[in-house]
């Protein structure tokens, strides 16, 4: 479980929303970020030797804009933009005291799914690279089963002219281990 924040070329979403080049669209529309976003965080992994661990990190931030339209055909087909990232990423941790505080990098591809909804649906998909940066601490429970607080920061670029040029992503969660 953990909390992140998404950022769409240093500026929220509602910022980028508002300067695309449908910004009339998100003026019209009045475009209200919505506070939540929705994280997840997966890994896999071998320990290497007590001070390095090599695995696969899957990470991903949704978020929401939503547009309080001001007519009765709001109600009918309300407006809203989601927007959704993933990272597959190769990933070193570096534990310099064989336990407790370690150093984490990595990078790999990363995916940007933008869904927006007036009256339908239309999904665009933006395919780019990445890399990671964090900083933990993993303390035993008990034999194999340990517990983390990780902090975490990723920046993304993409192929695409109608993807924005660059996405970044921090999270703070709570991880358990078996190792």
């Amino acid at each position: 479980m953990g909390s992140g924040t998404l950022n769409f070329g240093g500026s929220s979403l509602e910022s980028y929303l508002e300067n695309r080049s449908y910004s009339g669209w998100a003026e019209y529309y009045n475009v209200k970020e919505e506070d939540e976003t929705t994280t997840f965080h997966i890994a896999v992994g071998s320990v290497v030797n007590p001070k390095i661990h090599l695995g696969l990190d899957i990470s991903g931030v949704s978020q929401e804009a939503s547009c309080p339209r001001y007519d009765p055909s709001y109600y009918l087909s309300p407006a809203k933009v989601e927007m959704q990232l993933r990272n597959y990423f190769a990933a070193v941790s570096y534990f310099p005291f064989e336990k407790g505080l370690f150093l984490k990098a990595g990078g790999g591809t990363s995916e940007l799914t933008q869904t927006t909804t007036v009256f339908f649906e239309q999904k665009d998909k933006f395919s780019g690279f990445g890399y990671m940066i964090g900083i933990g601490y993993d303390l035993r429970i008990v034999k194999r089963l340990h517990i983390g607080i990780h902090a975490d920061y990723s920046e993304q670029t993409y192929h695409s002219s109608d993807a924005p040029d660059d996405t970044d992503f921090s999270n703070i969660y709570l991880a358990l281990y078996f190792y």
